[in-house]
């Protein structure tokens, strides 16, 4: 199978690492990320055009128009193009670190993501596909396939402090969540939007809320935090980059010193060439 560039598939999962390297597969895919301690060749500059300022006239009157109007762009940039990505993915804990690649591949034409895991034996091989508000994950090492439901979790990246959701905030916010803006302010002389985003079923979230800064004139993500309950920031992502897919992003866990996580793309296409029938479940199960 060769959607678009990358390596040959070798390698899959264990059985016993399953479900939560299924689930954090699935993260990479609606979040494009992800590689392994081998690294990938020097990642050219992302040569897309940034997106158009959000007119005057664009604007809602009210901060709810407001920010959905901001969410529908936001999509638009990360979701409505065609694109293959390759990623490496460190995580940091005290005393130690490791690192997995992911090759990401999306489809506008067919709105489908298909996601591919290198490197570490127990994840390498691994295939995921979101199809239709399906998600099929694929590990040959053990020839097993499993379907699994989008939901909106907390379910962490391959054991790093991304969680499975978040670019899901990025590329389909506005049918996941209801927003309204908190608050404008400026930054190096970047005009900055914090949105306050609630998920539309609280039962399939771990997360109470959460707040979405933007650079408000090129829509392009800056910061995410993800409050429990109760209010308390559980995890906070910081991107970098104004492409269609940050170029670094950089996840903490507060009250865990020494746990950092980082996504540094390394490879990106904006203009791939796709065999349809890759991104299907029929050529997933083979």
């Amino acid at each position: 199978m060769k959607p678009a560039t990358g390596g040959a598939v070798r390698r899959g999962t264990r059985v016993s690492t399953a479900a939560r390297a299924a689930l954090a597969c699935v993260a990479a895919l609606l979040a494009m990320t992800v590689p392994d301690t081998t690294r990938a060749a020097t990642a050219p500059a992302q040569d897309v055009a940034p997106a158009t300022p959000l007119a005057a006239d664009e604007r809602g009157t009210s901060p709810d128009e407001d920010a959905a109007r901001l969410l529908e762009r936001l999509a638009a940039r990360t979701a409505d193009v065609s694109f293959a990505a390759a990623a490496d993915l460190t995580v940091r804990r005290p005393g130690h670190e490791r690192s997995v690649r992911v090759r990401v591949y999306r489809h506008a034409g067919l709105d489908r993501w298909l996601l591919r895991v290198d490197g570490r034996v127990r994840e390498s091989g691994t295939r995921v596909l979101l199809a239709d508000d399906r998600v099929l994950v694929r590990f040959p090492r053990v020839d097993t396939l499993l379907e699994l439901p989008v939901a909106l979790g907390g379910e962490r990246l391959l054991g790093s402090d991304f969680g499975v959701g978040d670019l899901a905030v990025l590329a389909d916010g506005g049918r996941r969540f209801t927003a309204r803006v908190l608050d404008r302010s400026e930054e190096d002389r970047t005009r900055l939007v914090r949105l306050e985003l609630v998920p539309r079923e609280s039962r399939s979230s771990l997360y109470g809320a959460v707040r979405l800064t933007l650079d408000e004139q090129l829509v392009t993500p800056r910061e995410l935090e993800f409050l429990d309950e109760l209010g308390a920031i559980v995890r906070r992502v910081l991107f970098h980059g104004d492409g269609p897919l940050p170029d670094r992003w950089t996840a903490t866990t507060p009250g865990r010193d020494g746990w950092e996580s980082t996504l540094e793309v390394t490879y990106f296409d904006p203009a791939p060439r796709f065999h349809d029938e890759a991104f299907t479940a029929e050529e997933l199960r083979r």
